[in-house]
């Protein structure tokens, strides 16, 4: 348990503009003492510099006290390398911001095993990191963050770390947050996959400016994005399942101007669900013919742009109110 005594937060309850308008009386005070006989003395410059020495602790420290309260009470950090404490377990490592804000063991290592439970690690909790692989320290990093119920979750590059393998491990965790949790989160990634599974609203940036932002699918879906996501261009957009198919394993998706057959990972009827198109999987015809493709949408092709690449370009279609990419030569759309 960490028991801090409350006299020790007695200073973060003042405004720490009052203690350095303190500060600077105590300073000025003793520049008024230099007068008359008292001027150049050693003495009172030394007292000058113990005044200003404790005035710059004193904000410091209140700055600092402030901080920490912020950070612990109002935001959860998640960032590419767990840092989880070697010495303590996944429960522990979880439960130990509640701990230093306060709580107490009973309801810090309640919470904390909820929130190991929430990201699928009720069977570690006394497993300490070295016994966890890296995608189980990350997930009990996710929890930690998420325990003290921040109002805003911050996420860099959470993922950075870890493999294939591993990434795909956490991902649907980290969706199933986002569709369950109600706090707003900043999610920082260079990632076009993690990005259009997990976001809502967009925002490309490129050597510390922002060079487009807006909602994800209609961000996405611009042909001037000044980034170029090359073999990761696609659309995105909020669908339903709307059939399964279980002798051949498909599920048929539904959104706004028609429907596709897709490999179904075990989705129900009804269940809601986030389309993404790769540019790259749609072809362009002027009328179907006998063909393996099976998803044939009957759409307009109304812009096309340039792509990556100087051959290659990327066309916009209109499937009812939807938005779809297509990637072809620039030979192939002439």
């Amino acid at each position: 348990t960490a028991d801090v005594p409350s006299a020790a937060w007695g200073w973060s309850k003042i405004n720490p503009r009052s203690w350095y308008a303190l500060g600077i009386f105590i300073i000025l005070f003793l520049l008024g003492m230099l007068h008359g006989n008292h001027i150049g003395h050693v003495e009172d410059w030394f007292l000058i510099s113990i005044a200003a020495l404790v005035a710059v602790v004193i904000i410091r420290d209140v700055i600092m006290r402030k901080r920490g309260l912020l950070r612990n009470q109002a935001l959860g950090f998640v960032y590419q390398f767990h840092h989880l404490l070697a010495e303590f377990t996944a429960l522990e490592n979880t439960a130990m911001p509640l701990l230093i804000a306060g709580e107490s063991v009973a309801s810090a290592t309640d919470k904390a095993t909820r929130m190991l439970g929430r990201v699928g690690l009720s069977h570690r909790l006394n497993h300490r990191p070295s016994e966890l692989s890296g995608g189980e320290r990350q997930r009990v990093g996710i929890a930690r963050a998420l325990a003290v119920c921040p109002r805003l979750l911050l996420m860099d590059e959470p993922l950075a770390a870890l493999d294939l393998k591993r990434k795909q491990e956490i991902l649907p965790y980290l969706e199933r947050l986002h569709d369950e949790l109600d706090i707003p989160l900043l999610y920082v990634s260079h990632s076009p996959d993690e990005v259009a599974r997990l976001a809502d609203y967009l925002v490309a940036m490129e050597a510390g400016r922002a060079l487009a932002c807006g909602p994800l699918a209609d961000t996405l879906a611009r042909l001037d994005l000044p980034i170029r996501l090359g073999e990761d261009a696609g659309a995105i957009r909020d669908a339903t399942i709307g059939a399964v198919d279980a002798r051949w394993h498909l599920a048929r998706v539904d959104f706004a101007g028609g429907s596709l057959w897709a490999r179904n990972p075990g989705l129900s009827v009804g269940r809601k669900v986030r389309m993404r198109v790769l540019a790259r999987d749609v072809s362009l015809a002027e009328a179907p013919g006998n063909s393996s493709i099976q998803n044939v949408l009957r759409g307009q092709v109304d812009a096309i742009g340039d792509d990556d690449h100087p051959g290659v370009a990327l066309a916009r279609v209109r499937v009812g109110s939807t938005v779809l990419l297509a990637r072809l030569t620039h030979r192939a759309a002439h």
